[in-house]
C-alpha cells in the first residue's frame, strides 16, 4: 500500500523559533555559540552536522542535548502551529488511499499534542527515532513493521539529513521549500522531488497513480 512518511519540525509544524530559544537558552549549560539573527541565513544553508560543527557542538554531548530540547519543546508544544496550511493536501491524500505515518527526531508524545491542538490527526501512525541522525535505522524499521517495500514509500522532509538518511535507505525523497533549509542547499543534495507548496504534492503522479 503507498504510504508518505512525513517529517515533523520544519515539514509539518513551524518550530525554528522555538528551536532558536531553547538553543540559545541551553548553549551557556553545553558550552556552545549562541545561535543570532545574522547567524540565521548561513544555517540554513547547512547540513545538520555542519551546523553543529560551526556551533561547537560536541557529538558527544547531543544525545543528553537532543533530549533536554524535546523536554524544553514539551512546554512551548501546545503553542505552535503548522509550518504552512496543509490540511487539504493531507485530506485528499487519505481520500486517494495512501496511508500517512510521521518519523520525527521529536518526541512522540510532542507530536501527539501537536497534532491534537491543530487538528491534524489524520496520521496512521508516528515513529520517533532515537537519535538526530537516527532517521535511516528507523526508516529500516518502519518498512519491515509496516510489511511495506521501498518503491511504494515516500518521506516528505525538510532537511539534508533527511534525503541522505533517504538515499540511505532507498526511499524516495520529496524535500519541501518551506522548512528548515535552503531550497539551494536541498536542489544541490538532489531530492527525488522538490516542491514549494503541499498542494504540490498532489501533482506528483508516481505517488497519486500506481
Amino acid at each position: 500500500m503507498k504510504t508518505i512518511i512525513f517529517d515533523f519540525d520544519g515539514t509539518l509544524a513551524d518550530t525554528f523559533d522555538s528551536f532558536l530559544k531553547i538553543m540559545n537558552n541551553l548553549a551557556e549549560e553545553y558550552n556552545f555559540n549562541k545561535i543570532t539573527k545574522q547567524d540565521i541565513p548561513n544555517l540554513r544553508e547547512m547540513g545538520a552536522k555542519e551546523v553543529f560543527k560551526t556551533l561547537n557542538i560536541s557529538l558527544f554531548k547531543l544525545p543528553s542535548l537532543t533530549k533536554r530540547f524535546r523536554l524544553e519543546l514539551n512546554k512551548e508544544i501546545k503553542n505552535l502551529r503548522s509550518t504552512i496550511p496543509i490540511k487539504f493536501t493531507l485530506l485528499r491524500l487519505k481520500e486517494k488511499g495512501l496511508r500517512l505515518l510521521i518519523l520525527t527526531s521529536n518526541s512522540k508524545e510532542n507530536v501527539e499534542t501537536f497534532l491534537k491542538k491543530n487538528n491534524l490527526e489524520l496520521f496512521d501512525k508516528i515513529y520517533s527515532a532515537s537519535s538526530v541522525f537516527g532517521k535511516s535505522s528507523t526508516m529500516k524499521k518502519i518498512l519491515k513493521l509496516e510489511g511495506l517495500r521501498k518503491d511504494e514509500v515516500f518521506y516528505v522532509g525538510d532537511e539534508v539529513r533527511d534525503i541522505e538518511a533517504c538515499k540511505k535507505v532507498g526511499v524516495r525523497i520529496v524535500v519541501v521549500t518551506w522548512g528548515y533549509n535552503s531550497k539551494n542547499i536541498l536542489k544541490s543534495s538532489k531530492p527525488d522531488f522538490l516542491i514549494n507548496q503541499p498542494k504540490d504534492l498532489l501533482k506528483l503522479k508516481d505517488i497519486i497513480y500506481s
